[in-house]
């Protein structure tokens, strides 16, 4: 059939044959009219597009006149315009900030920036104004002295922005008001009392001075503490606080005092440090007939390197005694302390060798860490109660003390001389010469009444001429040992000496000493004097638990057991009890009501400062 002449005819007879004539255009091969199944030059079945050039047709599904293979964007809806790649604005984000280019108000926007739902930077909001609580700031780069009322500066003297000089801050001061320091060195020797112009803060409206980050109280007198404190109900927090800088060659009086009648100070996350030419890092301190500081806190200070060029006492944190009848310091608590470079004691609760004075009462130290940090030779004791009522020292992790000259037992705490009426319970004590110690010392009174609880204490260490001792018990009355947990002793776990009443040793599992007990032979079999019964001792290799070199009997240890404690894992230092422990209601009812997790113990209890429980009710 012509070609020619049946295109003509197609078109003569309209568009209802238009697909007709492609299918006969399409048809080469002058055959039946069906189309080819080979191309020229193409390959053979379905390959072939029949025209001879070897390319297949390309599809376009959604119509936008880009071919399926070259289409970025399919889909596109019908009729809209395209660029080369086959996407329409809806469908492309130029500049990625989350909205399409057909409904970007402020296409190209920097990358990263919040925008709002029609492509345009979002208002940023407004800087907060710092220490939002704030009433008074002092920033002393400040040019021009403001009148404390803003934390930027002040465009004219008095005008509205920050002091520029802190103790003129602090004289502004009234009840209520918190005063925000601007980062900065602030030289100088501040003393807060009411005798300079200062006034008292309220228990309800306490004054609070509180630092931040690159804040630093620096002392110009080395004959006085950097920061003293006379006036009540005044907090200082978030400060650095040393005494003449850096690069200084004398010793320094130290660096907080807080001192005379005073209540309720608070001093909250300062960092003390005497540059190891320090007398003392934070003394709570009386002054003769007038009294002492009553109801402070202490509170996440770090209070280290106090340290004296002469070895001499340079203690930490200082709770000083009194002559004047009828008064002491009174309701000292301190929290999560951390103290280490001490020359003398993390925290000393004084008294005089003669027992003249009143010692503190009603001092708390918690959640403390306390340790050693240099060589041996100067760092005395962790903590040194030389007398005081009513101390409670709780959940503290204690370690590294050895012997030193002017220390010779290296005792990590030492409570002795008038100190009694005193708790250590849920304590961790480890690589020490001697954990604790009991004694008379060097003065005029006796420790008595002493309970030691629910501590763990391991690897008391004879290392740097240590003695290895857990807990060592001499010339005392009424000295209560119960539910420790004592292992790993390179000495005598607990050794108990001198003339001693009222000593009980109950409820503990001691293992692994050079001998669990060394009881003096005076002591030993006299109940009258001391009572030793309800132990789990165990020496290192698993046999049974010495006394005084023996293998215990019921006569120097009544109701004791030697079985296998089966600590969940011993060398990890976990000594809570496992499933089939032989300390397991092992023990004796001695109104120790919770363990040293704080869960409630069982009646009867285990021994040890673990109660094996399945649910723990703290």
């Amino acid at each position: 059939m012509n070609t020619p002449q049946t295109l003509l005819a197609c078109l003569l007879a309209g568009m209802l044959l238009l697909s007709g004539c492609f299918g006969i255009l399409e048809d080469g091969d002058e055959d039946d009219g069906q189309p080819s199944t080979t191309g020229e030059g193409g390959s053979g079945g379905n390959g072939g597009d029949g025209d001879g050039d070897g390319g297949g047709e390309s599809a376009d599904s959604d119509g936008d006149g880009v071919d399926d293979a070259a289409d970025d964007c399919p889909g596109t809806t019908l009729a809209a315009s395209v660029d080369a790649n086959g996407c329409s604005d809806a469908q492309l984000d130029s500049d990625a900030d989350g909205v399409a280019n057909s409904d970007d108000a402020c296409p190209n926007t920097p990358a990263a920036t919040t925008v709002d739902s029609q492509g345009c930077p979002e208002d940023p909001p407004a800087d907060p104004p710092p220490a939002p609580d704030a009433t008074h700031f002092v920033n002393g780069s400040c040019p021009l002295a403001g009148d404390g009322s803003a934390h930027t500066c002040a465009e004219s003297a008095g005008g509205t922005g920050a002091f520029n000089d802190l103790p003129t801050a602090l004289l502004a001061l009234t009840p209520g008001d918190l005063l925000q320091i601007a980062p900065g060195r602030y030289v100088g020797r501040f003393v807060i009392s009411t005798i300079d112009g200062h006034v008292d803060g309220e228990p309800d409206a306490r004054i609070t001075v509180r630092g931040e980050t690159g804040v630093e109280l620096v002392g110009d007198n080395i004959t006085r503490v950097t920061l003293q404190v006379k006036t009540s109900f005044w907090t200082f927090e978030d400060l650095r606080i040393v005494n003449d800088g850096e690069g200084g060659a004398e010793d320094t009086a130290g660096q907080v005092k807080v001192r005379g009648p005073v209540e309720g100070v608070i001093l909250r996350g300062l960092d003390v440090d005497g540059q190891m030419r320090s007398l003392q890092g934070i003394g709570i301190a009386c002054i003769e007939e007038e009294g002492c500081p009553s109801n402070t806190l202490l509170e996440n200070l770090t209070v280290y390197d106090q340290w004296l060029q002469e070895d001499d006492d340079a203690h930490c944190v200082y709770l000083d005694s009194i002559l004047t009848p009828g008064h002491r310091v009174e309701q000292t608590t301190i929290r999560n302390l951390t103290a280490f470079g001490c020359d003398g004691d993390g925290v000393q609760i004084h008294q005089d060798k003669e027992g003249n004075k009143s010692a503190p009462n009603g001092t708390l130290i918690e959640d403390s860490h306390f340790y050693r940090a240099y060589a041996p030779g100067r760092e005395e004791n962790a903590i040194d109660v030389k007398a005081g009522t009513n101390v409670t020292i709780r959940n503290n992790r204690i370690h590294g003390f050895v012997p030193t000259p002017t220390s010779p037992p290296g005792s990590a705490l030492v409570i002795h001389m008038g100190g009694g009426d005193t708790l250590v319970e849920g304590n961790e004590f480890w690589d020490s010469s001697c954990a604790i110690r009991v004694a008379h010392g060097s003065g005029a009174d006796t420790p008595r009444n002493v309970t030691i609880r629910n501590n763990v204490i391991r690897d008391s260490t004879m290392s740097d001429s240590g003695h290895g001792v857990g807990i060592f018990i001499d010339n005392t009355h009424d000295i209560k040992v119960l539910h420790n947990t004592i292992v790993r002793c390179a000495g005598a776990c607990i050794e108990v000496t001198g003339s001693v009443t009222g000593v009980v040793l109950a409820n503990n599992i001691i293992i692994g000493g050079d001998y669990e007990l060394n009881i003096s032979t005076q002591l030993a079999g006299n109940s009258s004097l001391i009572q030793i019964h309800h132990n789990l001792l165990r020496d290192s290799s698993g046999g049974r638990g010495k006394v005084n070199g023996n293998a215990f009997t019921d006569v120097s240890c009544s109701d004791c057991v030697d079985g296998d404690p089966l600590f969940n894992d011993s060398t990890a230092d976990d000594f809570h009890l496992g499933v089939g422990s032989a300390a397991i209601d092992a023990g004796t009812d001695l109104g120790v009501s919770m363990d040293a997790d704080g869960c409630s113990r069982n009646s009867p209890p285990d021994i040890g400062a673990f109660e094996w429980v399945t649910d723990c009710q703290a």
